[in-house]
């Protein structure tokens, strides 16, 4: 199954994940989030009158675009870890919460613990990070998971517009801890939510994260629920792009969506007015005229809407701008499925469903 390829820009691909070869060290963080010693288990935190009320509580996104391609596309939300603030970048393809050097202030928190354990997480040659697992409150949309992972790397391990990563893949294994889970499923283990489901508005404006359900003023019309393929560890489900279907799996680090090329060059062929070109790495590119726009439509079963990100300028003209979607080679994409980027959800609202494996779409509100 598709992994992140770091041979090309990261405005196109973001970082690959690896899994490390060994385990963590065999010191117990005792009771810790997504997996504890018989008997033990989160402490429940008490949750706010309209999260009772209505099952759900919300925090908003910020989208951030990079300043080069070097960089990752940034869906950021507040949390407090202790007495730190931060803004994390939401990852649809990690499980973990690691976050920049500086950036968690352990000595100031009454509830961090040091444990002994190591861990080590490499995405590409670059992006490295290793340092101790602490445990400590953490805190989303108001609501609190007692004794949660954190993992504080020695350096500037997330290049992005943010202070490290927060990940929720829908299976992929813990990078950090064995049996470490995304924070979805630990807030449902506390009971803070009654369903491992969040609804995404991945927006430039309005965005936001909907923890227990989904927000119904962020959508409209019936909400179309399709399965994760079997055996997949990310929200990999079946859609189609421009009329040709494809295997999609969401990621939040990047707005274009990147399509193996034989699928992109079916896909261009039905969209009138476009010019192709090449880039570097075998990427198929097309342009259009800014001010004649095709409209380029992304279903999922029955439900069929434009994507965005259409009025990215051409760098060598302005009055042309660039496609949101482009072919990439069979080394980028080796299982063969796209990687859906931002631009790809302009006009949705998302569920995930970690209970279901299901991800759900709607029209955007």
């Amino acid at each position: 199954m598709q992994l992140r390829s770091s041979l090309l820009p990261l405005g196109l691909l973001a970082f690959q994940l690896q899994v490390p070869s060994t385990a963590a060290s065999s010191a117990s963080l005792g009771a810790r989030a997504g997996h504890h010693p018989p008997g033990t288990g989160h402490h429940k935190e008490s949750t706010s009158a309209a999260a009772i009320a209505t099952g759900i509580v919300t925090a908003p996104l910020r989208l951030t675009l990079p300043k080069d391609q070097q960089d990752p596309s940034t869906f950021a939300v507040q949390v407090q870890v202790g007495e730190s603030t931060l803004n994390v970048a939401l990852d649809a393809q990690f499980t973990d919460f690691v976050v920049n050097s500086g950036a968690y202030q352990p000595a100031a928190s009454k509830t961090a613990v040091k444990s002994d354990v190591p861990f080590s997480v490499e995405r590409n040659s670059d992006e490295k990070a290793d340092g101790l697992l602490y445990q400590d409150d953490f805190t989303i949309a108001g609501l609190t998971i007692k004794k949660f992972i954190v993992a504080p790397a020695k350096n500037k391990f997330y290049p992005g517009a943010g202070d490290g990563l927060l990940g929720f893949a829908y299976a992929w294994n813990s990078e950090v801890y064995q049996g470490n889970v995304p924070f979805l499923s630990a807030l449902k283990e506390t009971g803070a939510i009654q369903s491992a489901v969040m609804g995404l508005a991945l927006w430039a404006d309005g965005g936001e994260i909907s923890l227990g359900g989904p927000n119904p003023t962020k959508f409209k019309g019936p909400i179309t629920w399709v399965p994760v393929h079997e055996g997949y560890p990310f929200w990999t489900t079946l859609g189609k792009v421009a009329g040709v279907a494809v295997d999609l799996t969401m990621d939040t680090q990047r707005m274009a969506v990147n399509i193996p090329r034989p699928k992109a060059e079916q896909m261009f062929k039905n969209i009138p007015g476009l010019t192709l070109y090449e880039e570097d790495y075998g990427i198929l590119r097309a342009r259009y005229p800014c001010a004649k726009p095709p409209q380029i439509m992304v279903e999922f079963g029955a439900l069929k809407v434009p994507m965005g990100g259409m009025t990215v300028p051409y760098a060598k003209d302005p009055s042309y701008c660039v496609a949101p979607f482009l072919g990439v080679s069979k080394e980028a994409v080796p299982s063969g499925d796209a990687m859906g980027g931002g631009w790809l959800y302009s006009n949705l609202y998302v569920i995930v469903d970690m209970d279901k494996g299901m991800v759900g779409y709607a029209l955007k509100a």
